[in-house]
C-alpha cells in the first residue's frame, strides 16, 4: 500500500497541462538537480525507485522533532518576479499518518530586508493541493519559501508551480489584482448589530472557494448593517478610471447587495454601488462606483477598504424594514486596475521609498527613532508643593498604567541614565493612562509634563493633554485639557501649563487619568511617544501671613465693592469663577483702590494680586 504522504505525479500531469508556463525549476522535485536549484534543509526521497510504478515518485520530506521557529526548517527556491503583478503558487503537500499541523508557504524576497506574502496551511494526513495567489508587493531579488520549523511532525510536497496570473478572469478588464481572497487573516470588522462576520468554509458542495466571509443579518439591527474589510498593505483597490471592483457572493436567495468604498489614506470620496443576486450560489458581482447609491458621489481614487450592506432595498432607495433573515458568502475581491505609482504601497519607479521620493512621489518623511538625550532635569521644589505622577526627579511618583480601551503600548526605557515612558501607538490616535492611584491636587497650580515625539508629523498636528477627575467613584465627572497646537518632533519638548488659567472646570481632587490625544491632515500621527517628568505642582506664593501682612482684602463675603489695602502697588488683579474663567480684571497700579463686584452671581470666586513679581490669591465669596 502506498504511503499516505507518496504523490500523486498523474494528478500534476493533468493540472500543468492546462497551466501558464511554470517559473519554478524541478518543481516536482524529478530531475538529478534538485538539491542545488532547492535550497534550505532539503532532502529529496523517492518511495520505490527505479520501480516505473506510481510511487516511483520523488518529493520533498522533511520530519521536525521539536517545534521552533518557522524558518528552523525551510525550502526555497530563487524566482524571477516583477514586483506588483499577483502570482499563483500551487503545490501538494501532507504530514504524517494520524497526525495536523502547520506550514507557511509563499514568496518573498531573496535579500534583506526578507519581506514576504506568506499563508498559513494546515496539513492533513490526506494528500492535498493547495493554490494561493500571492502579489510580490516588494522589490526583488524573489523567491518561492516554505518555512516549516513552527510545528512538529512530517511534511511532504510535491508538484511544486509558481505562475503569473491571468488578471483578466472576473471582470475582462486588465490589471485586475487580488484585493481578498479570505485565505490568511483579513482584516474584517462587524457593525450596527450585524449577528456576525465570521471566516468560514466555502458553503457550496464540492466548492472550490476554499474559505470566504460569512454575514449573517440580524433581524432586530439596523437596516444599514454590514462588515467592513479593511485591505492589506499593497493591496489597495484604485478605482480612478474604471470604477469597478469584483467581488464573489454566495446566496440561497434573491438578494440586493451595497458595496461602499472608503479611504484611510488617500482623501478619495466614498462611493456606494448596489448589485443584485440571484439567489442561485456562487456569482461574480461588478460594483461600478457611479450611480451614487446611498448619497455618495462617483468613485475617483485609491481606496483601503470596503464595506458590504446585505440588507439594501432592491429599488436602491434605503434599507429593508424590517431586517431581511440572510447568510451570505463574500469571497475574491478584486479590483479592475493597479492603483498608480505612489499610491499603491509600493517602493517602484524612481522612489526612494515606499510611496515617497523620487521625481514623482511627494518626498519621504524624516523619520527619528527615538532620544538618546534626558529631558532637562527639573528644578528643586518644596516637597508639599508637589505631586510626582511619573519620573524620578522628585522621589516616588504615583505612577502610570496602560488602559485596556486604547490602542497603545507602555514601556519604561532607560536613555541617558534615565528611566521616561515608552508608548507606541497602534492603528489609533490617542492613548489612556489610569494613575496607579487617585491624586488630590487641589492645592496645586501647575502641571508639567516633558514629551519627544517620533514618526510622521503634518501641518495641523495637535497633541492635547486631558485629566480626568473622577469624584465619589471611577467614572468621570469633569476634566480640564491643555491644548498644544503646535507639537515638534525629534527633541525632548516641555509644556508647563497653570491649571487656574484654563477655562474649564479644573477639580481635581480625585484625578485619576490622562489621556493624551494626536490629530492631523490625512489621519497621520507620530508612531511613538516618549513621557517623562509628568508632575502637579504649587507655584510659590505669599503665605497666608503674607497676605494678611501685606494685602487686606475686604469686605468677604462681598456684595457689591470689594476694598483693597497693599503694601505694595497692585499691578493686576483678576478674579476667577470655579471653572477657571477669568470673570472680572483690572490694572489699578496703586496701593489701595476699590472694585465693583456687584455684576458677578453669587457663588465663591479666587482673586489672584499681582505686585512685581509677586503673586498672592484668596477665595472671594460674592452675596
Amino acid at each position: 500500500m502506498k504511503k499516505l504522504y507518496t504523490l500523486l505525479l498523474l494528478i500534476s500531469f493533468s493540472v500543468t497541462a492546462q497551466m501558464p508556463v511554470n517559473l519554478l525549476t524541478n518543481g516536482d522535485f524529478e530531475a538529478n538537480n534538485a538539491a542545488t536549484v532547492w535550497t534550505g534543509n532539503v532532502e529529496i526521497r523517492n518511495d520505490n525507485p527505479g520501480s516505473g510504478q506510481a510511487d516511483d515518485n520523488f518529493y520533498f520530506f522533511a520530519d521536525v522533532a521539536t517545534a521552533g521557529d518557522s524558518w528552523n526548517v525551510n525550502l526555497s527556491q530563487a524566482v524571477t518576479l516583477t514586483q506588483g503583478n499577483t502570482y499563483t503558487l500551487s503545490f501538494e503537500a501532507s504530514t504524517g499518518t494520524a497526525n495536523t499541523r502547520t506550514i507557511k508557504a509563499g514568496i518573498g524576497q531573496n535579500a534583506e530586508p526578507y519581506g514576504s506574502a506568506t499563508e498559513t496551511i494546515t496539513l492533513t494526513d490526506t494528500n492535498e493541493t493547495i493554490t494561493h495567489d500571492f502579489v510580490a508587493g516588494f522589490a526583488g531579488p524573489h523567491r518561492v519559501l516554505f518555512d516549516m520549523g513552527a510545528d512538529a511532525g512530517i511534511v511532504v510536497i510535491d508538484n511544486v508551480s509558481l505562475v503569473e496570473k491571468d488578471v483578466s478572469s472576473g471582470t475582462g478588464a486588465p490589471n485586475n489584482l487580488l484585493l481578498e481572497d479570505f485565505s490568511g487573516s483579513p482584516n474584517t470588522e462587524a457593525f450596527e448589530s450585524l449577528t456576525s462576520a465570521t471566516i468560514e468554509a466555502d458553503p457550496a458542495t464540492g466548492g472550490t472557494n476554499g474559505s470566504a466571509l460569512k454575514l449573517i443579518t440580524n433581524p432586530g439591527g439596523n437596516g444599514w448593517q454590514g462588515a467592513t474589510i479593511k485591505f492589506a498593505a499593497g493591496s489597495y483597490a484604485n478605482i480612478s478610471t474604471n470604477k469597478t471592483i469584483a467581488v464573489d457572493v454566495h446566496a440561497t436567495s434573491a438578494i440586493s447587495i451595497m458595496a461602499k468604498v472608503e479611504d484611510e489614506s488617500f482623501s478619495s470620496p466614498a462611493a456606494a454601488n448596489t448589485q443584485t443576486h440571484t439567489g442561485l450560489g456562487w456569482e461574480t458581482l461588478i460594483f461600478t462606483f457611479t450611480s451614487g447609491s446611498d448619497g455618495t458621489t462617483t468613485a475617483n481614487g485609491t481606496y483601503t477598504k470596503v464595506s458590504i450592506f446585505p440588507n439594501r432595498k432592491a429599488d436602491d432607495t434605503g434599507w429593508n424594514d424590517p431586517v431581511v433573515d440572510q447568510t451570505i458568502y463574500i469571497d475574491n475581491i478584486k479590483s479592475t486596475e493597479a492603483a498608480p505609482q505612489h499610491q499603491n504601497g509600493l517602493q517602484d519607479g524612481d522612489e526612494t521609498g515606499v510611496d515617497c521620493g523620487g521625481t514623482v512621489a511627494p518626498a519621504c518623511p524624516v523619520v527619528v527613532t527615538g532620544p538618546t538625550d534626558a529631558p532637562a532635569t527639573p528644578p528643586v521644589r518644596n516637597a508639599a508643593d508637589v505631586i510626582s505622577v511619573y519620573g524620578e526627579a522628585y522621589g516616588t511618583a504615583v505612577g502610570l498604567k496602560n488602559t485596556t480601551w486604547d490602542k497603545s503600548t507602555f514601556a519604561d526605557e532607560t536613555i541617558a541614565g534615565n528611566v521616561v515612558l515608552k508608548v507606541e501607538l497602534s492603528d489609533g490616535d490617542y492613548i489612556g493612562a489610569d494613575l496607579a492611584q487617585k491624586i488630590d491636587a487641589t492645592s496645586m497650580t501647575h502641571f508639567h509634563i516633558d514629551y519627544w515625539l517620533a514618526g510622521d508629523l503634518l501641518t495641523g498636528q495637535t497633541m492635547n493633554s486631558k485629566w480626568s477627575n473622577h469624584a465619589g467613584g471611577n467614572v468621570e465627572t469633569s476634566s480640564f485639557q491643555d491644548y498644544n497646537a503646535a507639537p515638534e518632533v525629534g527633541s525632548w519638548k516641555s509644556r508647563d501649563i497653570d491649571i487656574t488659567a484654563l477655562t474649564v472646570n479644573t477639580s481635581r481632587d480625585e484625578l485619576a487619568q490622562l489621556i493624551i490625544s494626536l490629530a492631523a491632515t490625512g489621519g497621520t500621527y507620530p508612531s511613538t511617544i516618549y513621557i517623562d517628568n509628568v508632575y502637579f505642582y504649587k507655584e510659590a506664593t505669599a503665605s497666608i501671613d503674607d497676605i494678611k501682612i501685606n494685602v487686606n482684602v475686604y469686605p468677604n463675603p462681598v456684595k457689591d465693592i470689594l476694598n483693597v489695602i497693599s503694601a505694595e502697588s497692585i499691578d493686576a488683579v483678576r478674579i476667577f469663577d470655579l471653572t477657571g474663567r477669568v470673570v472680572k480684571q483690572a490694572t489699578p497700579n496703586k496701593e489701595n483702590f476699590d472694585l465693583d463686584v456687584a455684576d458677578l452671581s453669587n457663588g465663591v470666586y479666587l482673586v489672584k494680586l499681582n505686585a512685581g513679581n509677586k503673586e498672592v490669591s484668596t477665595k472671594l465669596i460674592k452675596q
